[in-house]
């Protein structure tokens, strides 16, 4: 028994010891007086219980200053410190930044703090905590805070608002954050001052929030200006990105008005034959603004067959190409092709397959390069203004990341930077990609497609992990704004790229053959320009011109009633054969359906080429705005921990 009853005085003891030895807050006292500018002076006094536990030297004083509103604007409030005391008397104190605001380390590393009650008197200055709204304005404030790692006895808020102001509507929070306890009173109110004390202990991460609100006109919002320079400033890593894009916008649109932009067209009128100068591959090559394709090749390749010089046999899968004797002259690039074909007198025939890749191909590049050197002088493209758009575009980027590592909270700031710089490097190199592929000679689809890799790729990663790393949509604008910049400059040639004086009387020409090839014979437009009489020759003679402008099946449908025998019925052998004779011979019934074949035999062709020349191998529930850091008023919806002010705090 008397042992027992020793246990049990120990552990009393004990006990109470433990209870004497427990650091807390005894009273937290705010005293809040709200200047007719709208800033706050604010005097706390935290009288604090310690032990040298936590409380060894100091203790620390953490204010939020940086908002995120719905959607991702941010608010930046102010925050200056005027003095710190302990005791009544001066204490050292430093300032620190943290994440989303600032803290205040009270107290000096050599002192070690006695035991007891400690009394600190802070003393600052804080800006844009007042909410404008239509019908009153307000005071929406966390008094303590909601980040204290001790317990607060007793909490006591003091308001007072500028002279002439009357309460209008008032309201506590108590608890956790987001909790609407109601663990306090008002305990004094008389015109403009108005006092809240908690009648609860509020448990560590517990606090006491306040709201009052007052007519309009006793304090005087933010002009329209100084809400610009907030607006500026606040979201600064979205503001310098924008400025960025526009710095890289403006001078491509500057220069694409003044260089970029076509001649104006001529009037188009149907021409019914192709410039004397042209080949059908010329033509296509033109037309496409300079840029070569396989089915470039297959106009060539039909020309040549229409001129007399190669029969296109297609029989059981294999397309080949017999040498013909004679036929009609030919232009450069068709010379080049012929010889590549047919390098030596004993090559009759070549079959368009990939074992023969080495003479195909060798045909296509020649027919590319003559192309190139006859007619690259159609077009400008402007490649020496493309520097100083790259410098911008840099410049661009800098200032996206510059804005980001001035903006963000440093817990944002590693996400939303490396969400930036993923895309910004692979978009440089997918610009110098895609501009060489479209001013290069060779190896323009893969530089295209690198580049298109490059950049598409890395962008919608980058665009992925800012958007699962940071608060709002608006954060997104920086990488967006990145992206944006480096795009305009990538594609910046393709869309700089001019035809001349002479490449858009050249494009009109063929603009207005394309008239002709592709319109009804019963147009009354093409009707009233005399078209020539229809044969089978006229068709023949045509059709690859009529393959390099895509409109082979147009064409081939003008011809139906001329082929068919006596304009009675479906188009004779007879008839069919004389539109190909001696140039095509192959599997494909043409006595059926010429349109289809025409485009059967083109396509097939152009397909057979590509494989052949390869290798193998913000507002309030009552109408209003904002400009506090509080995205609304607290009577629609308030709670412990919401409004400004706030943070917490413990020891050192």
């Amino acid at each position: 028994m008397i042992q027992r009853v020793l246990v049990a005085l120990f552990l009393c003891v004990a006990l109470s010891g433990a209870a004497h030895c427990a650091e807390l807050i005894q009273n937290f006292v705010s005293d809040v007086d709200v200047q007719p500018n709208g800033d706050l002076l604010v005097t706390e006094s935290i009288t604090v219980q310690a032990e040298r536990l936590e409380i060894r030297r100091g203790i620390l004083r953490d204010f939020p200053t940086s908002y995120v509103l719905p959607g991702g604007r941010r608010v930046v409030v102010g925050f200056d410190v005027l003095s710190v005391e302990r005791n009544g008397q001066k204490e050292p104190y430093a300032i620190e930044y943290l994440d989303n605001g600032k803290r205040i380390r009270i107290g000096s590393g050599a002192v070690l703090l006695p035991r007891g009650l400690h009394t600190y008197t802070i003393k600052y200055r804080t800006t844009r905590q007042i909410g404008f709204f239509q019908d009153f304005d307000e005071l929406y404030w966390n008094v303590t805070g909601n980040g204290w790692t001790f317990a607060i006895e007793n909490a006591v808020a003091t308001i007072r608002l500028p002279a002439g102001a009357q309460i209008q509507a008032r309201a506590f929070y108590t608890g956790a954050q987001g909790e609407k306890g109601t663990d306090a009173r008002i305990v004094g109110e008389n015109g403009n001052v108005i006092v809240f004390r908690t009648t609860k202990q509020l448990l560590p991460r517990n606090g006491l929030t306040i709201s009052i609100a007052w007519q309009k006109g006793i304090v005087s919002p933010p002009g329209a200006y100084l809400r610009a320079v907030y607006l500026f400033f606040d979201n600064i890593a979205i503001s310098l990105s924008v400025i960025g894009f526009a710095l890289v916008f403006f001078y491509f649109l500057y220069q694409w008005l003044r260089y970029g932009r076509d001649p104006a067209k001529g009037t188009i009128i149907p021409l019914f034959a192709a410039p004397p100068e042209m080949s059908a591959a010329a033509m296509r090559y033109v037309d496409r603004h300079n840029s070569y394709d396989n089915k470039t090749f297959t106009a060539a390749i039909v020309e040549l067959a229409v001129k007399g010089h190669v029969t296109i046999k297609e029989e059981g899968g294999v397309t080949t190409l017999q040498r013909r004797d004679g036929g009609k002259p030919l232009k450069d690039e068709e010379e080049a092709i012929k010889r590549h074909f047919f390098p030596k007198e004993k090559h009759r025939s070549i079959e368009l397959k990939r074992e023969n890749h080495i003479r195909v191909g060798g045909a296509n590049t020649a027919l590319k390069e003559r192309l190139q050197r006859a007619y690259d002088g159609y077009f400008r493209d402007n490649y020496g203004k493309w520097w100083l758009g790259l410098l911008f575009t840099f410049i661009a980027a800098v200032f996206c990341l510059a804005g980001i590592v001035l903006q963000f909270p440093s817990r944002y700031a590693t996400d939303a930077f490396i969400g930036t710089l993923l895309p910004i490097l692979p978009l440089l190199l997918a610009s110098f990609a895609l501009n060489n592929g479209f001013t290069s000679r060779e190896g323009k689809g893969f530089l295209i497609g690198v580049g298109v890799l490059f950049g598409i790729l890395p962008a919608a990663l980058g665009l992925w992990y800012v958007a699962i790393s940071v608060d709002g949509y608006l954060e997104l604008i920086p990488t967006i704004c990145a992206f944006a910049s480096t795009m305009l400059c990538a594609f910046y040639l393709e869309w700089m790229q001019a035809p001349t004086k002479e490449g858009r009387k050249a494009l009109d020409h063929i603009e207005g053959l394309r008239v002709y090839l592709s319109t009804a014979d019963e147009s009354a437009r093409l009707e009233a320009f005399n078209p020539p009489e229809k044969t089978p020759e006229l068709f023949e003679r045509m059709l690859p011109y009529a393959i390099a402008l895509d409109v082979e099946t147009s064409w081939a449908a003008k011809f139906r009633n001329v082929l068919a025998a006596a304009a009675l019925g479906p188009a004779t052998a007879a008839a069919t054969a004389t539109a190909f004779s001696g140039w095509y011979s192959g599997d494909r019934d043409v006595t059926q359906d010429l349109g289809n074949v025409t485009s059967a035999v083109s396509s097939s062709l152009t397909t057979v080429v590509a494989s052949s020349s390869t290798a193998p191998g913000t507002s309030s529930s009552y109408s209003g705005s904002s400009d506090s850091s509080s995205s609304s008023s607290s009577f629609s919806g308030g709670s412990s921990g919401g409004g400004g002010g706030g943070g917490g705090g413990s020891g050192w």
